[in-house]
This record gives structure tokens, C-alpha cells and sequence, in this order.
């Protein structure tokens, strides 16, 4: 039962980080597309080359960004779990001894 929460816990670190890291790609693809539109206005009459190079860069940019986003997410993630699973475990040791000192109710 244990070893069932735990992989609850895991599968739901990953679903949080991918949703916290779209919602923080779209402020950064839109900071990209200020950056690519300064790119495109500055290079006007450079070659096609430097162009295509320098947009090419700033979305590898982009895509590191959301890479580096997604690690810090997963990091968070994993760390609420854990924080999750201490408290769990906490309660389970503090309840359990409680729970074993009760009288026994006798049926009526």
C-alpha cells in the first residue's frame, strides 16, 4: 500500500513539473518572440545567413530555458513530496500507537 503512494506521489511530481514548466514557457516564448523581432529589425540588411544564425541561437536559447525550467520544477516537485511523505509518515508512527491503546469496544 505503501509502495503504491509512493509511486502516486512520483507520477504526480512529473505531471506538476510539465504543467508549471508550459506555463512558464509561455512568458519565455513570448520574451523570445520580442528578441527574434529585434533580430529581424536589426539584421535587416545583413546576410541571410547571420540572420538565420542568430534566430537559430536564440532558440536554442528558448529551448535550454525550458529545460533548465523543467529541472527546477521537477526539483520542487520532488521536494513537496517529500515533505508530503515525512508528514505521512509522521502521522501514521503518531497514530498508530493511539490507535493500538484504545479499549476494545465488545459487541452488543
Amino acid at each position: 500500500m505503501f509502495l503504491l503512494f509512493l509511486f502516486q506521489i512520483q507520477r504526480n511530481e512529473i505531471i506538476q513539473a510539465l504543467n508549471w514548466t508550459l506555463v512558464h514557457s509561455l512568458w519565455q516564448g513570448m520574451i523570445l518572440s520580442v528578441i527574434a523581432g529585434v533580430i529581424v529589425f536589426v539584421t535587416k540588411k545583413s546576410s541571410p545567413s547571420l540572420r538565420y544564425n542568430l534566430l537559430t541561437g536564440a532558440l536554442m536559447v528558448f529551448m535550454i530555458a525550458v529545460a533548465v525550467t523543467f529541472g527546477a520544477q521537477i526539483s520542487k516537485a520532488k521536494e513537496a513530496a517529500n515533505a508530503v511523505q515525512t508528514i505521512h509518515t509522521t502521522q501514521t508512527n503518531t497514530i498508530e500507537p493511539i490507535i493500538s491503546s484504545l479499549p476494545k469496544s465488545t459487541n452488543l
